[in-house]
């Protein structure tokens, strides 16, 4: 499956993005710090042609 995460820093979105590379899924990352993550920067950068079978989102402010 493919799948687009965003949270991926976070504590539940490394367990999940190392669960689902295990399991052969492709992975597509929205980030938001361009230093600390290969992925895509913004949503307009996705081509018309590229899909998803899920969306995931992780992304908030830290509870700590």
């Amino acid at each position: 499956m493919k799948f687009l995460i965003t949270g991926k820093a976070g504590l539940i979105g490394k367990k999940l993005v190392s669960f689902l590379i295990r399991n052969n899924n492709e992975i597509s990352i929205l980030k938001r710090n361009r230093k600390k993550i290969n992925g895509i920067e913004d949503l307009e950068s996705i081509s018309k042609d590229q899909h998803f079978n899920a969306i995931i989102n992780l992304a908030g402010a830290s509870i700590s």
